[in-house]
């Protein structure tokens, strides 16, 4: 396994690492399934994946509990990393979140503890302060954020007296690659890691027969699979780490492999030029928004009603970031393919970014094309 050093730190972790998103949620997973969850787990930790990534929104908190149990006895041999909801930026929802992380990892310490996802509601020198009171009480030792611009970034890192943001956990892939202009450059320059999540596009490897048989070409030259290619170009970035999730030994034994070889620069740089997309501008009442592939601890709104109600209290919130939007903040583009809906009245569906996506129509009243990617199949 290839290990990288952790922010400014010291401390090196796996260059991939297990992810624990869509582990199921605690009314839809059998017994069996659960123990073969935790045996995966464990196998990844056998192979080197020693960095495990969970969360508390993560199935309502199953995810971390199934952590717990994979690092049960072995804990100091594992790093473990969570994050707390954007609801709980507050100091006391930190406070609150922590103590229930702890309890379902079953642990006394969080390696890693992250910032889900900012909320402009709640003054970022509060939830800061609550981090670095938490770093002194040793109960976390490293501090990260995720999903945060740049300049979020900086202005976090200015409210903290004493520690240093180690990480920024972004969404990173062959199809999704927003951050290579902006943070990757900023990562290598000043010491943070990028944990790159969604590393296979959370499963959407969508890609015509042309990219398909360029990646099945590259695979057969390095014997490898085509999976471990996309890891291994992630990786290939100085700053970056990424976290993969699977419930199958073969393929947890390859994502763990796909540190064990190089990419020539020649070939990294095919790969970028392959996959390189360039977003459109598409109407949004062209988009269609349904539940596609949703586990059942994840809500989403289909209509711009029930994203103005926020009856789930998703946090940010449409309405908040429907106003940084109106004032500039830049916006990732969301994800489409061609609809299949037969009535005439969209050209696509949407597949990745609701939140941004009803944003972006409570922002411009519907009136203004949306950035987007359109998976090409």
């Amino acid at each position: 396994m290839l290990y990288k050093k952790l922010g400014n730190t010291s401390v090196d972790i796996p260059a991939i690492g297990q992810g624990t998103y869509g582990a199921g949620s605690r009314l839809v997973t059998t017994n069996e399934q659960i123990k073969r969850r935790i045996e995966i787990l464990r196998f990844g930790i056998e192979m080197g994946m020693t960095f495990l990534d969970t969360a508390e929104s993560y199935e309502a908190g199953h995810a971390e509990e199934l952590a717990g149990k994979a690092i049960n006895g072995i804990r100091d041999k594992v790093f473990v990393s969570s994050k707390f909801d954007p609801g709980n930026n507050s100091f006391s929802g930190i406070m609150r979140a922590i103590e229930g992380s702890l309890r379902r990892l079953k642990t006394d310490y969080i390696d890693l503890y992250q910032i889900h996802w900012p909320n402009p509601s709640i003054p970022i020198a509060e939830t800061m302060d609550a981090l670095e009171k938490l770093v002194q009480a040793g109960k976390v030792r490293f501090i990260g954020i995720s999903n945060f611009a740049r300049d979020e970034f900086i202005e976090a890192q200015s409210f903290l007296k004493h520690d240093k943001i180690v990480s920024n956990q972004l969404e990173y892939n062959l199809f999704s690659r927003s951050i290579e202009s902006d943070f990757i450059p900023f990562s290598e320059n000043n010491q943070v890691t990028i944990i790159a999540y969604s590393p296979f596009g959370q499963g959407n490897l969508s890609m015509n027969e042309t990219k398909r048989r360029f990646l099945e070409e590259l695979a057969k030259k390095y014997k490898v699979s085509t999976y471990q290619i996309i890891l291994n170009w992630i990786i290939s970035r100085p700053s970056v780490v990424t976290i993969a999730q699977t419930m199958d030994f073969d393929h947890a034994r390859d994502n763990a492999n796909a540190a064990d070889f190089r990419l020539c620069h020649e070939d990294l740089e095919e790969v970028s030029r392959t996959f390189e997309r360039k977003p459109i501008l598409v109407d949004t009442n062209r988009i269609r928004v349904i539940h596609r592939d949703v586990d059942d601890t994840h809500q989403i709104y289909t209509t711009l009603e029930e994203a103005i109600e926020n009856k789930f209290n998703l946090q940010p919130s449409p309405l908040t970031l429907a106003r940084d939007i109106a004032n500039g903040k830049f916006l990732k583009p969301v994800e489409l393919i061609s609809t299949t809906d037969k009535s005439g009245l969209y050209d696509y569906d949407l597949v990745h970014g609701r939140i941004r996506f009803w944003a972006w129509v409570i922002a411009h009243n519907g009136k203004k094309p949306i950035p987007v990617y359109v998976q090409d199949v």
